[in-house]
């Protein structure tokens, strides 16, 4: 739901294409399917060889991928650790302003955001996320605790997301723990110093 609310406000229809006077909303299609797939959903006949390794072994080796890209601990910083240390500062914030108006903070990305990002959780999946998937970091207050629940809605079809589990935590992770636990991914220095430092 995201990436359609971000094109929502992106792209309000002009008189032309109102269709509701209630509704100021222009429907904008968000998944889509590679041509392999088309092709198969089209019926067209795709080579022999592609079945054997179309499509359950061709998206497997790609979901390896985010963990290769992700091998140096710095790397994984720099893919995912930025991103994620800013998701629990704002938690953070959250926590110490209770009364913020702020309810939600929205971050949109390509697949390899989310792929990245489960992969520096422990989390990682033997596929490709799917376009319209959805990552979400949900912080909550239960008897005056704070907890990280993490869901994943990875059908863009789906209605409910799938709870998730950082290993060494439940599906509601006390946000010290969580932050804890992913220590060694949250990056100390800037993303620039980052980005241009050398790595032997």
């Amino acid at each position: 739901m995201s990436a359609q609310m971000v094109l929502a406000a992106l792209f309000p229809p002009s008189e032309k294409l109102r269709w509701s006077d209630e509704l100021l909303w222009l429907p904008i299609p968000v998944s889509y399917k590679s041509d392999a797939e088309e092709d198969d959903d089209m019926n067209y006949t795709l080579p022999n060889w592609t079945k054997q390794v179309y499509p359950e072994q061709t998206e497997n080796a790609a979901s390896y991928m985010y963990g290769y890209h992700n091998y140096e601990l710095e790397v994984k910083k720099i893919n995912s650790g930025y991103l994620l240390k800013k998701i629990l500062d704002d938690g953070t914030s959250k926590i110490k302003n209770a009364e913020s108006e702020k309810k939600l903070y929205l971050y949109s990305g390509h697949e390899s955001t989310v792929g990245y990002m489960m992969d520096a959780l422990g989390i990682a999946e033997q596929r490709v996320p799917p376009y319209g998937c959805a990552l979400s970091f949900e912080l909550w207050k239960l008897d005056n605790e704070y907890y990280i629940r993490l869901r994943y809605r990875n059908d863009p079809e789906a209605t409910v997301p799938v709870d998730l589990k950082i290993p060494g935590c439940d599906v509601m992770c006390p946000h010290d723990t969580f932050t804890q636990l992913l220590s060694d991914v949250i990056p100390t220095i800037p993303i620039t110093e980052a980005c241009n430092a050398s790595y032997e």
